[in-house]
């Protein structure tokens, strides 16, 4: 599993191997654990709702503990992995360090640091409560959608120029592609004037899951943020992201 840059790689249970010749890996038992994940994220309860909604099991609803609020999941097999966000008592009060949204410094002004912390965390926000809604009606994540999405506007696109579109790399549109694939959403082929090149294409049944989608992330969307802006302020807040999503590349970078 590759997760920022970085591979971890998940063991199943097992015998001694010729490197670990007299150690047998086991799975721990529902109450008792050797080891266990600490992942901080932005917005626990915000976490741990859209999370619960999706089937996952916590033991407990998120507990203030002082410094942290913290939740500890469980998969069905006995494995712990252990979700916090830090308090704002801990970041010294709302206006202290927004971990880990904080980017103050030398280089960055007082103002932009603030509309950096609340710009990051409100869309980590809003992304996941919207997914939250969407995904159990369609079964595919805002990526998932946004691909369609995309593929239905221009037509046929290379995986590369995905990719940029997404800023992410190649290898996460590869993967969607393919579960898009599987589930009929999307096709695949080379193209007409280089076989090295491999497009996607929405099918008909990507279209009408599109439609369906449709409906449930406009209410998302008028529920989760457009019933907290200010109408006035729409025009303002347009123009700054269509000016930032145009100075970002969009096409894939040369081999």
């Amino acid at each position: 599993m590759s997760v920022w840059g970085t591979v971890i790689i998940l063991n199943t249970p097992g015998g001694p191997t010729p490197d670990k010749p007299e150690v047998v890996l086991e799975l721990p038992t529902p109450d008792r654990t050797s080891a266990f994940l600490d992942i901080r994220v932005p917005d626990i309860a915000a976490f741990h709702r859209v999370t619960a909604a999706r089937g996952a099991t916590w033991m407990t609803p998120p507990i203030d503990r002082g410094p942290e609020i913290a939740a500890t999941s469980q998969t069905p097999t006995g494995t712990s992995s252990r979700w916090a966000s830090r308090t704002p008592e801990a970041r010294g009060g709302e206006g202290g360090p927004a971990y880990p949204h904080d980017v103050s410094g030398p280089s960055v002004s007082a103002e932009e640091a603030r509309l950096w912390r609340s710009m990051s965390v409100a869309m980590i926000r809003l992304l996941n409560e919207i997914e939250g809604d969407v995904k159990p009606v369609v079964d595919l994540t805002l990526m998932d959608l946004g691909i369609l999405f995309s593929l239905n506007g221009t037509g046929p696109q290379p995986m590369g120029s995905l990719a940029a579109l997404f800023g992410v790399d190649p290898s996460v549109i590869t993967y969607r592609i393919g579960r898009l694939e599987r589930m009929g959403h999307v096709g695949r082929g080379p193209s007409a004037t280089d076989g090295r090149v491999t497009f996607a294409t929405i099918t008909p049944e990507g279209r009408a899951i599109l439609k369906r989608a449709r409906g449930t992330m406009q209410r998302a969307a008028r529920e989760h943020f457009f019933a907290y802006v200010d109408p006035t302020a729409l025009a303002t807040l347009t123009t700054v992201f269509e000016d930032v999503l145009a100075q970002r590349p969009r096409e894939a970078p040369p081999d």
